[in-house]
């Protein structure tokens, strides 16, 4: 459901049960993904149906996904799927932005940074985070927790990015140096 934070009043509810992902900045539509994995739907409480984009490349049997996100700006989507393949696409048009090759799961946390260019994905056997710069499929990892990184996140200028552990820490990175 859709609620107003200022007064808890619900002003939306998708009429078919549906998972959020996301939102479109500054409106009150949300976005959902289709059941069969090859559409991102935007929902809106003035309309009560989808207005879908169609992801390229998605056939009519895609593989599940195990995580999946949006840069900050929702502008680019992506999902990670069970062989640790990235996926990327427009959210505007479902355009395929290309694909990298991330770690297998266990999946603990995936995030975009600014502008798409960076992706922090954290795995759970390991005790360090792993940086992939999107274009050039590059991967720096982030090494220093004493066991592993339960979440990532990026500052909002995408220059820093935070990770959480179990044991106890958060530690601050540069993304440029790592």
């Amino acid at each position: 459901m859709l609620w107003i934070t200022a007064d808890g009043t619900a002003i939306f509810e998708p009429p078919q049960p549906r998972r959020i992902i996301g939102f479109v900045p500054e409106s009150n539509r949300v976005i959902t993904w289709n059941t069969n994995q090859t559409a991102l739907e935007r929902w809106s409480a003035e309309d009560d149906r989808a207005h879908g984009v169609p992801l390229a490349g998605m056939g009519p049997e895609p593989g599940a996904f195990t995580r999946w996100g949006f840069s900050p700006d929702y502008r680019m989507f992506f999902a990670i799927d069970q062989a640790g393949q990235v996926h990327f696409w427009d959210t505007v048009n479902g355009q395929d932005l290309g694909a990298l090759q991330g770690p297998a799961p266990p999946i603990r946390a995936a995030t975009l940074g600014r502008g798409g260019s960076h992706l922090a994905i954290s795995v759970q056997p390991e005790n360090f985070a792993r940086v992939y710069h999107c274009s050039s499929g590059g991967e720096t990892r982030l090494v220093g927790h004493r066991d592993y990184v339960s979440g990532v996140a990026f500052s909002h200028d995408g220059a820093t990015i935070a990770t959480g552990s179990i044991d106890g820490t958060i530690r601050l990175w540069e993304v440029a140096t790592g």
